[in-house]
């Protein structure tokens, strides 16, 4: 499940966390998330927005209309 699909939103954090693990760097931005944390421009929490039922829905309509055209 996405980001996105889990929080309706997306979660920054999260997202740098996953990318820089994919490439086999986790801590290749740490120097740049310190001064963010600081000024409240990254959340250390992911937060959930107030669509998150409907997105996954939209998103779970999506996924059968993609496996529809497969076929």
């Amino acid at each position: 499940m996405s980001l996105a699909a889990r929080f309706g939103r997306m979660y920054e954090l999260g997202l740098a966390l996953l990318i820089n693990l994919k490439m086999l760097t986790p801590f290749k931005d740490i120097d740049l998330a310190t001064p963010m944390l600081r000024r409240g421009k990254l959340k250390p929490f992911p937060h959930s927005s107030r669509g998150v039922k409907e997105l996954r829905q939209v998103m779970g309509r999506i996924q059968k209309l993609e496996q529809n055209e497969e076929v």
